[in-house]
């Protein structure tokens, strides 16, 4: 694993910033089946499968609309800096800006901010597993 390490360490590999799949954002630019079928459970880096399984148990959820899930996270004004910490972070899988919206609860009007990230495979598929027999 170490030797791994240094490997990774060492690639001078270039990343064309704002390229389709990497840190940089793609806004209002359509993935290709083929791109989106990149982003699988095997290839997704595992800082951002750990984000989002957290924010998926905290205050983000999935929306399935036929062929893959998307994920959905919102927050109140009160609590944007986290929010922003989280958009930073998730950018790259979104198709769009986040949303200011107004709603009411309990005759108040509250203002809240949402993304939703663009409808990805490794979302909705499951994880390989280990059956017993398989370790042996």
């Amino acid at each position: 694993m170490l030797a791994s390490a240094k490997n990774v360490c060492n690639s001078m590999s270039v990343v064309i910033r704002g390229a389709i799949g990497t840190l940089g954002t793609s806004f209002n630019k359509r993935w290709t089946s083929v791109e989106r079928a990149l982003w699988t459970m095997v290839n997704v880096p595992s800082y951002l499968l750990s984000t989002i399984v957290g924010l998926i148990l905290s205050d983000g959820h999935l929306e399935y609309r036929g062929g893959h899930a998307r994920l959905v996270f919102r927050q109140s004004m009160s609590h944007f800096p986290y929010f922003m910490f989280v958009w930073n972070f998730l950018a790259p899988l979104c198709q769009g800006m986040f949303r200011i919206y107004t709603h009411t609860v309990s005759g108040t009007v509250c203002y809240a901010v949402r993304f939703s990230t663009r409808s990805l495979p490794f979302l909705t598929e499951r994880p390989p597993t280990r059956r017993t027999a398989d370790k042996a």
